[in-house]
């Protein structure tokens, strides 16, 4: 019944938008978003408030995945087709915020087979310096210089994203451009480890080991600015498949 009702909201979302052809980029949220982002997330211990939650907890994700693809990832809602039910700049709509944890932790599974296994390097590609925060062409002037499907500023467009001369870049730009260091630093808070040494979060199977619990935790609290709670977590990581 729950999948039914969430394909019957997608596909009042294409009768009003008036939208045909490409996959479903329309303005849209996720079902039960509210309540969930109540129930789960807490910031300064308070739960969520709905009118001030960033856009991706009202799509239900809670790790602000993009999808692509014409395919819809586990947990997606879908139009009545098949189609996957994206926003504007691709980000999944889910039927329950678990399915996006359980997204992030198959993003930091593959991470780890290409051999990115300290905090940083996953960092490095998971919010590269090139990349705007939210992946916009401009935020507050600075530009967005990643080379790929989306749109990117010319070469002699300044204030640029990009990686500083230094370890550490002004706070002017890590306010509106992915700043990596920062984000591996948070990945890590509550460990004794720094951003360079080695994270083992899969066993040989594939499957997370207890240190993902935390190292997730962290993950979605950097891309929505509220603490998931540790039952949505277990639920992401039961839910995920190799």
């Amino acid at each position: 019944m729950t999948r039914i009702l969430n394909r019957a909201i997608a596909a009042l979302v294409v009768l009003m938008a008036g939208i045909a052809g490409d996959t479903a980029a329309w303005a849209v949220e996720g079902p039960n978003w509210c309540a969930h982002a109540q129930r789960h997330l807490r910031k300064s211990g308070q739960p969520a408030n709905c009118a001030e939650v960033p856009r991706c907890v009202r799509l239900n994700n809670y790790g602000c995945t993009q999808n692509h693809s014409g395919t819809p990832f586990p947990g997606q809602v879908t139009t009545p087709d098949g189609r996957p039910v994206v926003d504007e700049q691709k980000h999944v709509v889910y039927e329950h915020p678990k399915w996006s944890l359980a997204r992030s932790v198959g993003t930091l599974l593959r991470y780890q087979n290409d051999g990115k296994r300290t905090a940083r390097l996953m960092a490095e590609t998971y919010a590269p310096w090139c990349d705007t925060r939210g992946s916009k062409r401009t935020r507050n002037g600075w530009g967005r210089t990643c080379v790929d499907r989306l749109p990117s500023v010319p070469a002699d467009y300044r204030p640029r994203c990009e990686r500083p001369a230094g370890e550490e870049a002004s706070n002017p730009q890590c306010d509106n451009c992915n700043c990596p260091n920062r984000t591996a630093r948070v990945w890590i808070r509550g460990t004794a480890r720094s951003i360079d040494e080695r994270i083992d979060l899969f066993d040989a199977s594939g499957q997370p080991v207890p240190a993902m619990a935390q190292f997730l935790k962290q993950v979605s609290t950097i891309e929505t600015g509220y603490v998931p709670s540790d039952q949505l977590v277990a639920e992401g990581i039961a839910v995920f498949r190799p």
